[in-house]
């Protein structure tokens, strides 16, 4: 998925929701750390910026597949690319992408509401973590929740993910619930939540 292209401020802003969006004139960049073996396979071909702007309909496939292969393993493929597609062009949802050059390297799906936000979707291509790009789709979408006045996010986290639940603990996400087959009527998912106005909370449910 080529992800050099940038769509008009014009196009891209006004969607008649309420926030849609501040981010979208003001796409986030910042430096990555390549290795030198992925500095030696790849420098032919991409910058060592990292963009993160919003995901357009023409990634639904690329983002549904990174769901399939990274998100929903074992569990059916239920993010097909015409779900993805869908939820991008609702008003209420906005999607992210992080690119290095032409390469799509992760992304993040939220729905917002009225006073709460909800992370539907977040991905990471394997060579491509720690390097704090996870952690950069997350508060693009936060940044952009407080701007709208939401204070609240919400995820759902497959509880035998202990990394997962490991890099949401330490972007301030707590747990308060957990949900029995949830997912496929198989695997356990853990409510976590993340206060954006106040300081997080001892974990209840480690």
């Amino acid at each position: 998925m080529r992800c050099g292209n940038k769509v008009p401020v014009d196009q891209r802003v006004d969607y008649g929701c309420r926030l849609r969006f501040w981010q979208a004139a003001r796409p986030w960049r910042c430096q990555v750390t390549l290795t030198k073996r992925t500095r030696r396979q790849t420098l032919r071909h991409m910058a060592r910026i990292l963009d993160i702007r919003l995901a357009l309909s023409a990634d639904a496939t690329a983002i549904a597949t990174l769901s399939r292969d990274l998100i929903e393993t074992g569990l059916g493929w239920s993010w097909t690319p015409e779900r993805v597609a869908g939820a991008l062009a609702r008003k209420d949802t906005i999607g992210a992408a992080a690119c290095v050059g032409l390469t799509m390297t992760g992304f993040a799906l939220m729905r917002f509401g009225y006073e709460e936000a909800n992370l539907d979707l977040l991905a990471v291509r394997p060579p491509w973590r720690r390097r704090g790009i996870g952690r950069a789709l997350v508060r693009w979408l936060e940044e952009s929740a407080l701007v709208a006045g939401i204070g609240i996010v919400r995820i759902q986290v497959r509880a035998d993910q202990p990394a997962a639940l490991a890099f949401y603990r330490s972007l301030g996400y707590r747990s308060w619930r957990k949900v029995a087959g949830y997912y496929g009527k198989r695997q356990t998912a853990l409510y976590m939540a993340h206060d954006l106005w106040c300081p997080p909370v001892l974990d209840s449910l480690r």
